[in-house]
């Protein structure tokens, strides 16, 4: 669990918010009620995925750093094998975000010119980026305890518990997380997860529009 106080009141001027956390924390939950309000929402990870099978010169680079085995005949991602492959390798897993990071940059920046909302909201797993059309104005982190968490993907993809174990432990320590977090959500079964969302999109939007 991450510390409770967030020592951060910074005036909000801006209107990028990243919704981010680790495997099972409950994204998705957060981002389908901004959906359901309105706000636009991108899916980092989704748009990466789309990349990789569709844009030829990722692929192929992909391909050079994993091999071929990366996708399956019909074209889609091997997933099973790409996350043997990179988990747990960070040579290997550096060199595929610089490859797909830069693109979802760039399709990010093309998909949040189109919309008109005061606000755009990007769904994605890392806290950070090292790419500028990436960072965010605003971060909220979604966050549960690990057991929680770890039933949550075991029941939901099918993983073995070592595949959750070796994917959280992939993934940037809570302190990391919590270093650039605006606002947490928890979202363990006793948290009430509407009533401080609400409370967070008020407080984001009192200080971003004044």
């Amino acid at each position: 669990m991450f510390n409770r106080t967030v020592p951060k009141s910074r005036s909000l001027t801006s209107n990028s918010i990243l919704v981010t956390g680790k495997i099972g924390a409950g994204k998705s939950i957060v981002t389908q009620i901004f959906r359901t309000l309105g706000w636009p929402v991108f899916s980092a990870d989704k748009e990466a995925r789309h990349i990789m099978v569709t844009d030829l010169d990722v692929k192929n680079k992909i391909i050079h750093i994993l091999g071929k085995d990366a996708y399956l005949p019909d074209g889609e991602l091997n997933k099973p094998f790409i996350a043997e492959q990179i988990f747990g390798n960070d040579d290997k897993k550096t060199k595929m975000n610089a490859i797909v990071h830069p693109e979802v940059g760039k399709y990010f920046l093309k998909w949040k010119g189109k919309h008109k909302h005061p606000f755009v909201v990007r769904e994605a797993a890392l806290p950070y980026t090292e790419y500028t059309s990436l960072k965010p104005d605003i971060t909220i982190l979604v966050d549960a305890d690990t057991a929680i968490r770890k039933k949550r993907v075991i029941s939901r993809d099918k993983k073995q518990p070592e595949q959750f174990d070796k994917i959280n432990e992939s993934q940037p320590k809570e302190d990391i997380y919590s270093k650039y977090a605006d606002f947490i959500i928890y979202n363990n079964p006793r948290d009430k997860v509407l009533g401080q969302f609400l409370i967070t999109i008020n407080t984001i939007k009192r200080r971003s529009l004044g």
